[in-house]
């Protein structure tokens, strides 16, 4: 028979074989086959497009790329603000019951048997008959009542509702969608309710709850998709909230972090590296490390692990072990995906487990660690989950790679890299309304007053009236209220631009600024309203407002608008009548969203590059990230362990944000894989601290941490992202010649700009020791000789006379280290000479007697090109002595350190 090629398997006949044609064709079909899969690798092939959805997503790259993701900017707006949130019932009315709050959640009460208690926000100056649909959106519980609902009505006749709650244990995710063409006509304002439906005393909770305007469209998207989609869609923000911070994460192969990174679960682990857990157990309890992680749904993973046993003993049960722990949206446990065997025996065993997420899962807590029961010496090393079933033949670390991009993204906004620069096409800007902008009155209406800044559009590049109505614009009050629109009614907290003019004008209720009903207020007067100040009839209750008689006095706003007992010591300890100029840290401005009148493009920091692996891929898209924000590691000494984000007094040192999970932490400028998240913590800032133990922690560096800011008050989600990656050997290489040639680029141009501008240069640095030992005789001076240099990037050695000599005018900090052989007798001196005629710097001191003699001398001097620099020693033993050769005893360092 023939034999056959090692790479194409082309049939060779042997010797004694006839050729036949039917083999001849065959390897011509093989050689064409071939030809045609490697033509394809050198083909001008277009970048492979994909859509990644918000969240978690596997793409399978038929090679290694660089991923190139483009963003599509999103914007919610929660016209309930800040009053669904579940901390205050500062705004929330009430009908047949009570409203109280628990832990920031809504506890309604109802008051009359056999009646449905209600609990509403009036919703009516952003919901009216103008053909609009709305969704009202929240979580619910009930307590001890019958049930729970939400409804969204008119108080006349049209009041549609959300699902009906009986569960007592868990809050449910509601929903109901409002179609304003069928308001009542009669309808006296429409509420956001909450209803309690059971027996006098009885109650229900509530939380979250959103109203968010929809398009037709977006309506009818509501029944595909599921609770859990809607859930995160729709989260609930304060107020208003665009994406900021979009991100995307990339991982292949090893999706777990070092065992530094996960946290003990049960018992104290502390002989902890990066891909191993050591564990000696002679007691009895559980002893385990875990992490988290968030799979997706219906995919294939393979976990792997070793576990090496000596001295087993004990009651063994499973020994050694592993968990793979689901459990649901809830956080419910829903079951287990590990099975046996586990390590029950002394040696060295290799577990593996293949598993597929089942559709309830929302997380999997992954457990290694030691049985109740057993005792013995236990080592857990190079974890792994993969994606798919493929399983490497060696350990591999996580790898990830990742794009943290800083910058908001409104709706109507793209964001994508143009020639190695991430550029966002700006169409919306932010604008805080403090006392710092030129504020002006304009007229005075039944309880309110409405005010003006002059030219703001012009000033600002915002839209000539610019309205709600029409999108342009959004305002927000400083209680998290969202404003209705100028022009829509003859009322306050209402806000709009011009339509003949350029001015921005708001109107504010008189029970808000303290300005009675015919009182003008002053220029300064109204720059101090905007500081969140209100004015009162100094001597009278703070309750009172302003009409132009008596003492002018202010109040902190924030404490008062809060209902805040003790605002009466929130006066502003300002003379009588003077009016304050400036804010206090509680108070949170109105501010303004608007819509550019002419689009911009500008440039956006980022850190980082995606790749994808060959293979199947984990890429998540998020959003929120905060990137190397400086840190206050605080030490706990009872414990030994150094915090970051603690709430408690003594070991303050929480972020600016609260926070979601943190990314990275940083020592210096390098990243640290030595500080672990806690997740139960009560003293965190958000829902996650970082602890380092003390033997991790390094009290001289800078610490700096990467985090993800909790959502709701920091962030929209986005809906997708547009992403490409290369699909062929040509298109990569192509691409990868193209990043190089932008880096090489961006690096010869800045470093050309640091040049001219005289923060780039290359200062001479000198080294030297002496190639030789040396001796020295007693009583005569000698001139040590270093003619051995170590570093000289100048080459400002002499050869000829073998010392130093200055090319580069400047200030050169000069230092010398001497050691002489040991002896006890005598003084040793030695000196740093200039041109062998002034002495610089001089040090004598008599000699150990039971050591050799050390020491070291420097000083600051300008030289000039052509001076030089000698080393003049002495000593006094009475005999002759040696000078070490060796640079760590004997050396001389000459740096310049300024011009």
């Amino acid at each position: 028979m023939p034999t056959t090629t090692p790479n194409l398997g082309l049939k060779k006949p042997l010797g004694n074989e006839i050729v036949s044609r039917q083999a001849y064709n065959e390897n011509l079909d093989l050689l064409d086959q071939n030809v045609t899969e490697y033509k394809r690798e050198i083909e001008d092939l277009p970048r492979q497009s994909i859509t990644l959805s918000h969240g978690l997503n596997a793409v399978n790259a038929p090679r290694a790329s660089l991923l190139r993701p483009k963003f599509t900017g999103r914007t919610l707006v929660n016209l309930l603000g800040k009053d669904g949130k579940g901390d205050r019932i500062t705004n929330m009315l009430t009908i047949n019951a009570a409203a109280t709050v628990e832990n920031e959640v809504f506890k309604v009460t109802t008051n009359l048997t056999g009646t449905e208690g209600f609990a509403y926000v009036d919703v009516s100056s952003h919901v009216s008959k103008n053909g609009k649909y709305f969704l009202l959106i929240g979580e619910v519980k009930n307590g001890n009542a019958t049930n729970v609902r939400l409804q969204l009505s008119d108080y006349a006749s049209y009041a549609p509702q959300s699902q009906t709650v009986t569960d007592s244990l868990n809050f449910n995710l509601v929903w109901c969608v409002f179609d304003t063409n069928n308001i009542d006509n009669t309808s006296p304002y429409r509420g956001a309710t909450i209803i309690a439906n059971g027996s006098a005393g009885q109650y229900v909770y509530a939380r979250k709850l959103r109203l968010y305007e929809l398009t037709q469209g977006q309506k009818n998207e509501l029944s595909t998709l599921t609770p859990d989609q809607i859930a995160a869609k729709y989260p609930y923000v304060n107020s208003v909230q665009m994406v900021q911070n979009p991100a995307v994460k990339a991982e292949g192969v090893n999706l777990l972090p070092p065992f530094s990174q996960w946290t003990n679960s049960a018992g104290t682990l502390t002989d902890i590296s990066l891909s191993s857990i050591s564990v000696v157990k002679s007691d009895v309890g559980y002893k385990t490390r875990s992490f988290t992680f968030y799979p997706i749904v219906g995919q294939t993973y393979t976990f792997k692990i070793t576990i090496d046993i000596s001295n087993i003993g004990g009651d063994i049960g499973s020994g050694g072990y592993y968990n793979l722990s689901m459990y649901d949206s809830k956080n419910q446990h829903i079951g287990f995906l590990d099975s046996p065997p586990y390590a029950t025996t002394n040696g060295t065993i290799t577990i593996t487990k293949t598993f597929i997420v089942p559709s309830e899962t929302k997380s999997i807590n992954i457990i290694v660690g030691c049985d109740i029961g057993v005792t013995g010496t236990f080592t857990f090393s190079n974890p792994m989950l993969i994606l798919g079933d493929t399983i490497p033949d060696h350990y591999l670390p996580n790898d990830p790679s990742y794009l943290y991009l800083q910058t908001p993204l409104y709706e109507g906004e793209t964001l994508e890299e143009i020639d190695g620069q991430w550029m966002r096409t700006k169409k919306w800007e932010k604008k805080v309304l403090d006392g710092s902008l030129d504020w002006s009155f304009s007229i005075d209406g039944a309880g309110f007053k409405r005010l003006y800044v002059p030219n703001f559009t012009a000033t600002h590049g915002a839209k000539r009236n610019s309205r709600i109505t029409n999108n342009q614009l959004v305002g927000i009050k400083y209680d998290g209220k969202i404003l209705g629109g100028i022009g829509t009614d003859a009322s306050f907290d209402n806000i709009g631009t011009g339509g003949n003019d350029d001015h921005l004008f708001i109107s504010v209720a008189d029970i808000d600024s303290g300005w009675g009903e015919n009182y003008t207020p002053t220029a300064d007067e109204i720059k101090a309203y905007f500081y969140g100040w209100k004015m009162y009839t100094r001597g009278q209750s703070v309750n009172t407002t302003y009409d132009g008689t008596g003492t002018k006095g202010w109040v902190k706003l924030h404490f008062y608008a809060l209902g805040d007992g003790s605002h009466h010591s929130h006066l502003n300890g300002y003379a009588d009548g003077q009016v304050p100029t400036a804010s206090y840290p509680e108070w949170t401005p109105y501010t303004l969203h608007y819509q550019l009148a002419t689009p911009v493009t500008e440039v956006v920091p980022h850190e980082g590059e995606l790749r994808v692996h060959e293979g199947l891929n984990q890429v998540e898209v998020f959003e929120g990230v905060v990137v190397r924000e400086l840190a206050n590691p605080k030490y706990d000494a009872n414990n030994k362990i150094y915090f970051i984000n603690h709430t408690s007094a003594s070991l303050f040192s929480a972020v600016a944000n609260k926070v979601e999970k943190f990314l990275s932490v940083f020592e210096n400028t390098k990243p640290t894989l030595m500080w672990g998240q806690s997740f139960s913590s009560q003293f965190s800032y958000g829902k996650t601290l970082l602890g380092a133990y003390e033997k991790d922690f390094d009290p001289t560096a800078q610490y700096s941490v990467t985090y993800q800011a909790l959502p709701e008050e920091f962030t929209a989600p986005l809906l997708s992202v547009d992403a490409t990656y290369d699909s062929n050997i040509k298109s990569t290489v192509d691409t990868l010649v193209d990043e190089l040639a932008k880096v090489t680029t961006d690096v010869t141009a800045l470093e050309m700009a640091l040049r001219n501008r005289g923060l780039l240069r290359k200062n001479p640095i000198y080294t030297a020791k002496p190639s030789a030992i040396q001796t020295v005789v007693n009583g005569t001076l000698t001139n040590v000789i270093f003619d051995y240099p170590i570093y000289d990037n100048y080459n400002q050695y002499n050869a000829d006379n073998k010392r130093f000599t200055c090319k580069v005018p400047g200030y050169y900090l000069i230092s010398a280290r001497m050691w002489f052989s040991e002896n006890g007798t005598g003084f040793r001196y030695v000196a740093l000479r200039l041109n062998e005629s002034e002495d610089l710097a001089y040090v004598g001191l008599p000699s150990p007697t039971d050591s050799a003699w050390r020491s070291g001398i420097q000083t600051l001097r300008y030289l000039n090109p052509g001076d030089y620099i000698t080393v003049i020693v002495r000593q006094t033993s009475g005999t002759t002595l040696s000078i070490s050769n060796f640079s760590a005893e004997t050396a001389i360092n000459i740096v310049k350190v300024g011009d």
